[in-house]
């Protein structure tokens, strides 16, 4: 006798941009962070999360017409609340906060451009919601480090691909002087140069 699935397409990618959302509802909104770095590590998480499953179909419909419940707001403003944090302390971070910082931007900048990826519509929602502002201030706040170089400028990439709005705000925000500047700060990285060159 077989065993008949209780699984239901999209269901589980649904229920995992739902746990995204209510990790950075109740995490995402605080410039006040708690002392052992937690809540940036679950903002992370749950960014991270979001974007393994944002290029399900469905989990982009919610994106674009349930905008109340799944607006891209939310990562967003978690993204810029997390970068004020970091850049307005009275006291210099520790290399454990600005690591943490830098891989929260990282996963904010990787999902942003896997929502947009292939996707016009999501991608100019992206951009109107302040992603690709997000986006390029992360890469001029760690302009020195690889890996958000890497992903901030793939992410532009995917957001102007084939766009020319798009690109007409990548420009207006000092999107070509911000990538000439991470390119040259990290000149080793064969992807920051690749990515950046493909902007």
């Amino acid at each position: 006798k077989k065993r008949k699935s209780h699984y239901h397409p999209h269901e589980l990618e649904l229920i995992c941009q739902e746990v995204a959302y209510g990790a950075l509802k109740l995490f995402g909104g605080s410039d006040q962070a708690d002392s052992d770095g937690g809540e940036d590590q679950v903002i992370a998480s749950a960014l991270s999360l979001f974007a393994l499953v944002g290029k399900d179909p469905e989990v982009r419909q919610r994106n674009l017409y349930e905008a109340d419940k799944y607006g891209l707001n939310l990562p967003v403003q978690a993204m810029r609340i997390a970068l004020r944090r970091i850049r307005s302390t009275d006291k210099d971070p520790t290399e454990q906060e600005e690591r943490r910082s830098a891989e929260l931007q990282r996963k904010g900048c990787l999902l942003l451009g896997a929502l947009a990826d292939g996707e016009r519509d999501l991608a100019t929602k992206v951009v109107d919601e302040g992603g690709l502002e997000a986006i390029l201030d992360a890469l001029d706040w760690y302009r020195f480090h690889e890996d958000v170089a890497n992903w901030a400028l793939w992410a532009c990439f995917i957001l102007c691909l084939e766009h020319p709005g798009n690109k007409a705000v990548f420009m207006q925000l000092g999107g070509i002087q911000k990538t000439c500047q991470a390119i040259e700060n990290i000149p080793d990285s064969l992807e920051v140069a690749r990515h950046g060159t493909a902007v």
